[in-house]
């Protein structure tokens, strides 16, 4: 990735800041793509599950899924969590300093997914 971004920079011949400059706005872009993506998504399934369940087919099921919905949910979270990344209980912040300050700021591939 270094390579490529060393040609872009080389291309537009711009010095260190140019270049840092170019690559905030590619990770500015590249979060407003996934911000927005995130947006629909969460419109989709709200339309999917809620919208659903709140129908006038679901009858007297409502009250009912609308409590076991979001605990269903939370227990496969919960097991995500604690099955693939303990380390990514909570809010994260205790085990980033530590992190930062035991492992050398080192952490697993996978607890950034896992906290998504």
């Amino acid at each position: 990735m270094k390579h490529g971004l060393r040609r872009v920079a080389n291309f537009f011949d711009v010095d260190a800041w140019g270049s840092l400059m170019i690559l905030s706005v590619c990770v500015g872009l590249m979060s407003g793509v996934a911000a927005i993506l995130f947006e629909s998504g969460l419109h989709f399934l709200y339309g999917l599950v809620i919208g659903n369940v709140l129908s006038s087919e679901a009858g007297g099921w409502r009250t009912v899924l609308i409590i076991f919905v979001p605990a269903i949910g939370g227990v496969i979270a919960g097991w995500i969590v604690y099955g693939f990344a303990p380390e990514a209980e909570g809010g994260g912040t205790e085990f980033m300093v530590k992190a930062f300050h035991r492992l050398r700021g080192d952490i697993r591939d996978r607890v950034p997914f896992v906290k998504f």
